[in-house]
């Protein structure tokens, strides 16, 4: 695909149409940088794996993997029962069982027990917090978020603490941070907050249609919104129409979770751009 400069545009968001996804029209100003899709191929997927293990959005595994190369790491964020943000995937998804022992699936920690728990294989949790200082002693790193909810007051919620803490700890970080969207009316919800530098639209809980994934709303909506990154699977979620749409509108493409050199090979050779990985590393 071809290089973009950072692109300042105003656009305006048309009412939507997609079942489940909430109308809005309005009009936000957007200084877009997308320089971290042009420079890196990878996704450390929940802070990249460590010693075999995936999901566990870990200080060890965030270290480890910034030193191995990552400079862009997506990160599951979610609130404990107190309201305050952490790193983890959640206690209910059988991902992440094997690093969680039995006795504490399918509940959930307190803050204080969160913070002081140890996953099987000796790594360790840790908050938004932690992560923004991460970030704060790190300037050429990313985050992309994994917030997990498609629904309005869980989005505002949570970016609010986003950025509530962020700017607390060091505001210049959340030009860095990413935002994954889920759907059409999320990107009025971020935005209402903070103006973020960069935006992607992910198609893994996308409202689907009688017809499937609706690609041709897809790419009008990406288009008019000026977003330049859309994260997808093979398996469903891409065609070759969309896939060469998007790249002849000068969109970047990323695939979800590779780990084989091959399949990487194979789908950048069709003109991907990038894939999210636990244990691929940057050249």
């Amino acid at each position: 695909m071809n290089k973009r400069a950072v692109k300042v545009i105003s656009v305006i968001t048309a009412a939507m149409f997609i079942p489940g996804v909430a109308s809005s029209c309005y009009r936000v100003p957007y200084e877009y940088d997308y320089s971290w899709a042009e420079n890196y191929q990878y996704i450390a997927h929940a802070c990249g794996g460590i010693d075999g293990y995936t999901y566990t959005n870990s200080r060890e595994a965030l270290s480890y993997n910034y030193d191995l190369g990552h400079r862009v790491f997506e990160v599951d964020l979610m609130l404990s029962p107190e309201g305050e943000l952490i790193c983890w995937h959640g206690w209910d998804d059988p991902a992440v069982f094997s690093v969680i022992p039995e006795e504490y699936r399918y509940q959930e920690m307190s803050y204080d027990d969160f913070m002081n728990f140890e996953m099987i294989g000796g790594f360790h949790t840790m908050d938004f917090a932690y992560l923004v200082n991460f970030m704060a002693d790190h300037p050429d790193m990313y985050v992309v978020t994994d917030t997990k909810s498609p629904e309005d007051e869980v989005s505002q919620e949570i970016f609010q603490k986003i950025v509530d803490v962020a700017s607390q700890i060091a505001p210049e970080t959340l030009d860095r941070i990413i935002p994954q969207i889920y759907n059409d009316g999320m990107l009025k919800v971020i935005t209402d907050i903070y103006p973020w530098k960069s935006v992607i639209l992910t198609l893994y809980m996308y409202p689907i249609t009688a017809h499937g994934i609706p690609f041709d709303h897809i790419r009008r909506f990406v288009e008019r919104n000026g977003i330049r990154v859309v994260t997808t699977f093979p398996n469903g979620g891409l065609n070759d129409e969309f896939m060469s749409d998007l790249q002849n509108d000068d969109i970047f493409i990323y695939l979800h979770t590779f780990n084989s050199q091959e399949d990487v090979d194979y789908w950048t050779e069709r003109g991907i751009g990038g894939f999210y990985t636990d244990f691929l590393v940057e050249n």
